[in-house]
């Protein structure tokens, strides 16, 4: 087990995002302390963007975004697989959308799910 510093300093950037999913929304805490939530009320549209920095910079973004609100998290990002997995279960989800996006090296968005209807 590393030290929490050295630890710190090899995680990859990505890593250093921390997704929390609740009951009310999700949030994802930037490095910086930052921390963006978006309420599952509020939640308008989910995208996928993909841009040409990677392999090293971050190059994979979900995009949650509400009526009031946005929350943008890094793949790679602590807590990610339970976002997916969450993402993936809601009805409607885009399943070509998203593989479409992992395998994007292009600046281009990916919507992967959009509410039918307010509220």
């Amino acid at each position: 087990m590393f030290n929490p510093i050295i630890r710190a300093i090899i995680m990859m950037p990505e890593e250093l995002y921390v997704v929390e999913i609740s009951d009310t929304g999700i949030s994802c805490t930037h490095p910086d302390g930052e921390r963006q939530t978006v309420a599952w009320s509020d939640l308008r549209e989910i995208a996928i963007e993909t841009n040409d920095s990677g392999p090293w910079g971050m190059d994979f973004l979900w995009v949650l975004t509400g009526e009031s609100s946005r929350c943008v998290i890094p793949q790679g990002a602590s807590g990610e697989q339970e976002l997916l997995d969450h993402m993936m279960a809601m009805p409607g989800f885009d399943y070509d959308s998203f593989i479409s996006a992992t395998t994007s090296t292009d600046v281009a968005r990916f919507p992967c799910w959009q509410r039918d209807s307010p509220g």
